[in-house]
Protein backbone atom coordinates (compact mmCIF):
# COMPACT_ATOMS: atom_id res chain seq x y z
CA UNK A 1 0.00 0.00 0.00
CA UNK A 2 2.71 2.61 0.77
CA UNK A 3 4.38 1.42 -2.32
CA UNK A 4 1.59 2.55 -4.12
CA UNK A 5 0.82 5.45 -2.80
CA UNK A 6 4.78 6.67 -3.15
CA UNK A 7 4.11 5.47 -6.59
CA UNK A 8 1.36 7.81 -7.60
CA UNK A 9 3.19 10.76 -5.87
CA UNK A 10 5.79 10.23 -7.89
CA UNK A 11 3.81 10.02 -10.78
CA UNK A 12 1.86 13.02 -9.96
CA UNK A 13 5.08 15.33 -9.45
CA UNK A 14 6.75 13.95 -13.21
CA UNK A 15 2.60 15.19 -14.55
CA UNK A 16 2.96 18.26 -12.53
CA UNK A 17 6.34 18.75 -14.58
CA UNK A 18 5.69 17.79 -17.92
CA UNK A 19 1.86 19.10 -18.72
CA UNK A 20 3.40 22.52 -18.64
CA UNK A 21 6.07 21.33 -21.18
CA UNK A 22 3.77 19.36 -23.56
CA UNK A 23 1.17 22.18 -23.66
CA UNK A 24 3.61 24.60 -24.37
CA UNK A 25 4.48 22.26 -27.58
CA UNK A 26 0.70 21.64 -28.65
CA UNK A 27 0.37 25.86 -28.44
CA UNK A 28 2.92 26.33 -30.59
CA UNK A 29 2.11 23.97 -32.91
CA UNK A 30 -1.36 25.78 -33.59
CA UNK A 31 0.52 28.48 -33.81
CA UNK A 32 3.16 27.62 -36.57
CA UNK A 33 -0.02 26.12 -38.54
CA UNK A 34 -2.03 29.53 -38.17
CA UNK A 35 1.41 31.31 -38.92
CA UNK A 36 1.66 28.85 -42.18
CA UNK A 37 -1.93 29.54 -42.97
CA UNK A 38 -1.78 33.70 -43.05
CA UNK A 39 1.27 33.17 -45.12
CA UNK A 40 0.07 31.00 -47.80
CA UNK A 41 -2.74 33.65 -47.81
CA UNK A 42 -0.92 36.05 -48.09
CA UNK A 43 1.49 35.05 -50.67
CA UNK A 44 -1.34 34.01 -53.12
CA UNK A 45 -2.72 36.94 -52.41
CA UNK A 46 0.62 38.80 -53.97
CA UNK A 47 1.11 36.65 -56.57
CA UNK A 48 -2.48 37.15 -58.09
CA UNK A 49 -2.29 40.95 -57.68
CA UNK A 50 0.62 41.30 -59.69
CA UNK A 51 -0.07 38.35 -62.24
CA UNK A 52 -3.40 40.78 -63.16
CA UNK A 53 -1.45 43.99 -62.85
CA UNK A 54 0.74 42.64 -65.78
CA UNK A 55 -1.97 42.14 -68.36
CA UNK A 56 -2.05 45.75 -67.65
CA UNK A 57 -2.07 47.19 -71.58
CA UNK A 58 -1.47 50.29 -71.34
CA UNK A 59 -1.28 53.45 -68.55
CA UNK A 60 -5.03 54.35 -70.46
CA UNK A 61 -6.45 51.38 -68.69
CA UNK A 62 -5.51 52.38 -65.16
CA UNK A 63 -9.07 54.14 -63.72
CA UNK A 64 -8.00 54.13 -59.84
CA UNK A 65 -4.59 54.70 -58.43
CA UNK A 66 -5.27 55.03 -54.52
CA UNK A 67 -2.91 53.80 -52.15
CA UNK A 68 -5.98 51.34 -51.08
CA UNK A 69 -7.25 50.50 -54.73
CA UNK A 70 -6.44 50.07 -58.08
CA UNK A 71 -8.94 49.64 -60.80
CA UNK A 72 -7.85 49.14 -64.31
CA UNK A 73 -9.09 47.29 -67.10
CA UNK A 74 -6.86 44.10 -68.47
CA UNK A 75 -5.60 42.47 -71.82
CA UNK A 76 -8.79 40.84 -71.69
CA UNK A 77 -11.23 44.13 -71.15
CA UNK A 78 -12.45 43.21 -68.14
CA UNK A 79 -12.22 45.58 -65.16
CA UNK A 80 -10.79 44.40 -62.09
CA UNK A 81 -10.79 46.14 -58.85
CA UNK A 82 -8.26 45.39 -55.47
CA UNK A 83 -9.63 47.05 -52.27
CA UNK A 84 -8.00 47.03 -48.97
CA UNK A 85 -10.34 47.66 -46.22
CA UNK A 86 -8.82 49.16 -43.32
CA UNK A 87 -11.66 48.38 -40.62
CA UNK A 88 -11.95 45.03 -41.82
CA UNK A 89 -8.37 43.96 -42.52
CA UNK A 90 -8.79 42.39 -45.88
CA UNK A 91 -7.65 42.55 -49.41
CA UNK A 92 -10.65 41.75 -52.23
CA UNK A 93 -10.46 41.53 -55.77
CA UNK A 94 -13.68 42.49 -57.88
CA UNK A 95 -14.35 41.45 -61.39
CA UNK A 96 -17.65 41.25 -63.20
CA UNK A 97 -19.56 42.34 -59.91
CA UNK A 98 -18.16 39.45 -57.90
CA UNK A 99 -15.83 40.28 -54.89
CA UNK A 100 -13.31 37.42 -53.90
CA UNK A 101 -11.57 38.36 -50.30
CA UNK A 102 -8.04 37.21 -50.78
CA UNK A 103 -6.32 37.65 -47.65
CA UNK A 104 -7.49 38.11 -44.54
CA UNK A 105 -5.70 39.97 -41.14
CA UNK A 106 -4.08 42.69 -43.20
CA UNK A 107 -3.22 45.05 -41.05
CA UNK A 108 -1.36 47.88 -43.75
CA UNK A 109 -1.88 47.91 -47.13
CA UNK A 110 -0.22 50.29 -49.39
CA UNK A 111 -0.20 50.58 -53.31
CA UNK A 112 2.52 52.89 -54.67
CA UNK A 113 3.06 53.97 -58.68
CA UNK A 114 6.12 55.12 -59.77
CA UNK A 115 6.98 57.33 -62.52
CA UNK A 116 8.77 57.01 -65.65
CA UNK A 117 12.03 57.94 -63.84
CA UNK A 118 11.69 55.34 -61.65
CA UNK A 119 12.25 57.35 -59.07
CA UNK A 120 9.47 60.28 -58.01
CA UNK A 121 5.67 59.04 -57.25
CA UNK A 122 3.60 59.09 -60.74
CA UNK A 123 0.72 62.06 -60.28
CA UNK A 124 -1.54 61.03 -63.10
CA UNK A 125 -2.22 57.49 -64.83
CA UNK A 126 0.03 58.32 -68.48
CA UNK A 127 3.19 58.95 -66.20
CA UNK A 128 3.19 55.45 -63.88
CA UNK A 129 6.24 52.96 -64.91
CA UNK A 130 5.85 50.71 -61.77
CA UNK A 131 2.84 49.83 -59.46
CA UNK A 132 4.29 48.10 -56.01
CA UNK A 133 2.32 46.77 -53.56
CA UNK A 134 3.39 46.19 -50.05
CA UNK A 135 1.18 44.76 -47.28
CA UNK A 136 1.64 43.41 -43.63
CA UNK A 137 -0.21 39.83 -42.45
CA UNK A 138 -0.50 40.02 -38.37
CA UNK A 139 -2.35 37.29 -36.11
CA UNK A 140 -3.07 37.93 -32.82
CA UNK A 141 -3.33 35.26 -29.79
CA UNK A 142 -0.31 34.02 -27.12
CA UNK A 143 2.06 34.13 -29.74
CA UNK A 144 1.31 37.45 -32.48
CA UNK A 145 2.85 36.86 -35.60
CA UNK A 146 3.73 39.49 -38.43
CA UNK A 147 5.45 39.57 -41.79
CA UNK A 148 5.24 42.47 -44.79
CA UNK A 149 5.39 41.08 -48.10
CA UNK A 150 5.95 43.45 -50.97
CA UNK A 151 6.10 43.23 -54.88
CA UNK A 152 6.39 45.43 -58.03
CA UNK A 153 5.23 45.21 -61.45
CA UNK A 154 6.57 47.12 -64.59
CA UNK A 155 4.08 48.24 -66.85
CA UNK A 156 4.11 46.78 -70.72
CA UNK A 157 3.39 50.33 -71.98
CA UNK A 158 5.73 52.03 -70.36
Amino acid sequence: MVEMVASLAILGVLAAVTAPVLSGGIRNYFQAVEMTKEDGSARLALERMLRDLRWIKSTADLSTMTSSQITFVDAGGKTVSFIYDGTAKTLSRQQGGNTNVLADNVTSFTLSYLATDGQSTAAVASQVLYVTVQMTISTSGNQPYSAQYMGSVRLYSA
